[in-house]
């Protein structure tokens, strides 16, 4: 196995052991990173687009908003925790539900003004998401036209960069980021450099988070306590089926949909960006981001005017039946083979 993955990592196996549909397929690095650059720089235009043709220029248009704006409190010495929050200094519908290890990793680009650190991150997470698929080779960039991608880029969302630190060992450090989701990815993945740095940069981030606001933790697990709208999509509508990934457990595509099966999350489109691992090739991403837009329109329709706890579940029982239970469909028609997934390599 180990010789195979030393293949892999040089390159020297085709692409269409690990799903890409054929070596044809393969794309250079070269245009690998062109690709992925051209595709930040039009993540950046449409979020700046988006903001401005609905209005949303100030804090709270975006998810992304609160980081930011944790971010640049953090560095006064604030805590975050203290001023974000319903009728609270930055007045958002929950307490932020981020560790304060995600808020200083967002400190980098805190200083940029509202508008702009928003495009910026939208535009670094789908470039990374880009050029993490693209070593499956040019088909599965169809992904990138799903409503969960689209979505998680309009509001900001890790969900991208979770999504390519799975295949991109030196991006593991976001994994700690957003727990449990990116802690079970993490387990998902097949990459023993993927765990290495996800310990050290958790660890880093961690230190700096306790350096600067040492009782942070206790106020991230009160606003955690606060929240109701976390749903585990095998605890939902025919979830229970999704336990059958089992029986593909050599797989990463199973492992992944396991992963976000079992841990509550936001029945949120945005949350189900990892399920597009799945796909192997152009008819299958094109399939999950058809699904993804399935998905989009029926919330849309059936899930305002509900309750709070009642609209979780409906949004929870539509993601069910479009994206994850048609994911597992796909899962199982495949061998549990022990081939290594693109996650094993760095690059």
């Amino acid at each position: 196995m180990d010789s195979v993955v030393r293949r892999w990592e040089r390159g020297d196996l085709p692409a269409d052991r690990f799903g890409s549909g054929s070596a044809g397929d393969t794309v250079s690095r070269r245009r690998r990173v062109a690709l992925a650059t051209a595709t930040a720089l039009i993540t950046a235009a449409y979020v700046l687009y988006f903001d401005f043709s609905t209005n949303q220029l100030g804090p709270g248009g975006s998810d992304f908003d609160q980081l930011w704006f944790a971010a640049r409190v953090l560095w006064r010495g604030i805590n975050p925790y203290d001023v974000i929050g319903p009728g609270r200094q930055f007045n958002w519908a929950w307490p932020l539900l981020y560790p304060l290890p995600a808020v200083v990793a967002v400190l980098p680009i805190a200083w940029l003004p509202l508008l702009a650190a928003r495009a910026s991150f939208a535009a670094l997470s789908v470039g990374f998401l880009a050029f993490a698929l693209s070593r499956r080779g040019a088909g599965v960039l169809a992904i990138l036209g799903s409503a969960a991608v689209i979505d998680a880029a309009r509001a900001g969302q890790l969900s991208l960069l979770l999504t390519a630190a799975v295949m991109l060992s030196w991006l593991a450090f976001v994994f700690p980021l957003k727990p449990p989701l990116g802690i079970a990815l993490l387990a998902a993945s097949p990459s023993r450099r993927s765990l290495v740095v996800a310990l050290v940069g958790g660890t880093v981030l961690a230190i700096a988070a306790f350096v600067a606001q040492p009782a942070w933790m206790v106020s991230w697990l009160a606003a955690l306590r606060t929240t109701s709208h976390m749903r585990a999509p095998a605890l939902e509508l025919g979830g229970p089926l999704l336990l059958l990934a089992l029986l593909r457990w050599r797989r990463l595509d199973a492992r992944v949909l396991l992963a976000c099966a079992l841990v509550p999350h936001t029945p949120s489109l945005y949350d189900v960006v990892p399920i597009g691992l799945v796909a192997r090739d152009f008819r299958e991403s094109l399939a999950y981001a058809l699904l993804t837009h399935v998905a989009l329109f029926s919330q849309h329709f059936l899930v305002p005017g509900l309750a709070p706890a009642a609209a979780a579940t409906m949004a929870a029982r539509i993601l069910n039946i479009t994206v994850y239970l048609p994911a597992l469909l796909a899962v199982l028609t495949r061998p549990n083979s022990a081939d290594p997934e693109p996650g094993s390599s760095p690059s």
